[in-house]
């Protein structure tokens, strides 16, 4: 757990890129990029935030140097189009997980 920030749009893209990443054959199900540590590469996470339903799979393509998690209680940035989507205007407290949370197991089940 930890606090989430935000790339500025079009920077994932340009990683993807970068790194010659066809994310439609990796992760077609995939609803978005995150940065995490560099263990983490390649990963699909999911994020839950505070007050609303875990939200996933993200591809974690990018990373982020471990003294960034330390110092500043970091775990991941999210692409911009999450971003908005969340109404970000700074850091979110997040938790980060690599499994399908139960609560998005079971959508609409009381």
């Amino acid at each position: 757990m930890g606090w989430c920030k935000y790339y500025n749009a079009g920077i994932f893209e340009q990683v993807v890129a970068n790194r010659d990443i066809n994310t439609h054959t990796v992760c077609p199900e995939c609803i978005g990029y995150v940065a995490l540590e560099h263990q983490y590469y390649g990963q699909r996470v999911w994020l839950d935030r505070i007050g609303y339903e875990p939200e996933g799979p993200f591809l974690a393509i990018d990373t982020a140097p471990v003294d960034a998690v330390i110092t500043n209680g970091w775990v991941a940035d999210v692409d911009w189009r999450t971003a908005q989507r969340w109404h970000m205007a700074g850091p979110v407290w997040v938790k980060v997980t690599f499994e399908k949370p139960w609560r998005a197991h079971y959508e609409g089940v009381e």
